[in-house]
């Protein structure tokens, strides 16, 4: 009687349910780490904003009242006149990193101060606030 080479189904099942296992692993880890770096990203564009908020203060003594996030001003800090820091690729890469490619900023203590609100892009929204000299979380 001649014998047949191949794999026996319960070989089969057992190879699937290897993958399955792996893949349940290693998903969650992957994902996870994804969420890391858009997390990382966004931190990254708030620094980058508030680089060039206080190049801004450094030319004005003051923070901007308004940052226009869209529209024909985006990327404008305002106070008396419009006055641009930003080109439209600098503003693209800065919005990049936030989630619907938005954040909020309110002007504090009468321009002493300022405080950025952002979400970032993870799975989450994880929410960021920068002010002068932070960033949290």
């Amino acid at each position: 009687m001649k014998r047949e080479s191949g794999f026996t189904l319960l070989e089969v099942i057992i190879v699937i349910a290897l993958l399955g296992i792996l893949a349940g692993i290693a998903i969650p880890n992957y994902l996870g780490f994804q969420d890391q770096a858009k997390v990382s990203a966004a931190r990254q564009s708030l620094h980058s904003l508030r680089t060039y908020l206080e190049i801004y203060r450094g030319d004005f003594k003051d923070y901007p009242e308004v940052i226009a996030v869209s529209g024909p001003n985006r990327g404008s800090l305002f106070t008396v006149s419009p006055c641009s820091y930003l080109s439209s690729e600098e503003w693209d890469k800065i919005l990049a990193g936030f989630y619907e490619n938005t954040f909020t900023y309110e002007r504090q203590e009468e321009g002493a101060s300022y405080q950025i609100t952002a979400q970032a892009k993870d799975r989450e929204h994880t929410t960021l606030t920068a002010t002068p000299g932070w960033i949290n979380p």
